[in-house]
């Protein structure tokens, strides 16, 4: 049986992934673009926070690698939260002991590294249907 991705309005679609390895980064816009989403990708914490000052309204989801260098990726959710409260969010990780981890909020989904199209895609199903 093949796991679809949940389908969202074509104005929800955009999908901020925040990830400080290149070839990941490449590889989750491409899957992403793949299965109908629009992507805008950030390599660091900086950028993301400024791509959702320009366009935080219309992303609807976001994806975070947890160990960015300058801030974590959990803390990058709380700042983001201040001005967009719940959305959705998949923490991405090769350390699921990360620290980071303890504080990360509960309706976050953590998807450990290595991950393959099918835990990502049932990753994002469950991230976009427990909002």
């Amino acid at each position: 049986m093949t796991h679809e991705l949940y389908e969202v309005k074509s104005a929800e679609k955009l999908v901020l992934v925040v990830e400080d390895t290149e070839l990941l980064r490449v590889y989750l816009e491409s899957a992403l673009t793949h299965h109908g989403y629009s992507v805008v990708c950030a390599a660091t914490a900086l950028e993301a926070l400024a791509v959702m000052e320009r366009c935080g309204d219309t992303v609807a989801m976001l994806i975070i690698d947890v160990g960015l260098p300058e801030l974590d990726g959990v803390r990058l959710n709380e700042k983001i939260s201040e001005s967009r409260p719940g959305i959705p969010t998949l923490f991405i990780t090769g350390n699921v002991g990360h620290p980071a981890l303890v504080n990360c909020p509960a309706s976050a989904r953590v998807l450990p590294k290595p991950f393959g199209m099918e835990q990502l895609r049932e990753a994002l199903d469950i991230a976009f249907r427990s909002t």
